[in-house]
């Protein structure tokens, strides 16, 4: 399965799981969930506290090569917010794009 057929799978949230003092969605908890990657939601929110003007922010974490990744976050208009490499994850995915708005992390295709 890729981080593309997960976006397929969630349209929408049933539940919101609290994550430090954001929301979850559906989607957002299962993947992390599923591929152990709960570490690049911790990024996100722990960033928050320098990011909070930013209102909806797009996060990418994406392989640069074998087990190394970027993090970028830009606020939705490709102006780069937050950058940051991790030198090793076993993450499966390539890439990964999750969305932050009014405190909820989100898929794509669940806003």
């Amino acid at each position: 399965m890729s981080a593309n057929d997960f976006y397929r799978l969630y349209t929408g949230t049933e539940k919101y799981y609290k994550f430090y003092n954001h929301f979850l969605t559906d989607g957002v908890f299962d993947i992390a969930g599923e591929e152990e990657c709960f570490w690049f939601l911790q990024i996100i929110v722990i960033a928050q506290r320098h990011l909070k003007e930013y209102l909806f922010q797009t996060w990418k974490l994406e392989r640069i090569m074998n087990n190394e990744f970027s993090v970028i976050a830009t606020d939705g208009n490709d102006f780069i917010i937050y950058r940051q490499n991790i030198a090793f994850s076993d993450f499966f995915f390539n890439s990964l794009t999750i969305w932050v708005e009014n405190e909820v992390v989100m898929l794509p295709s669940e806003r």
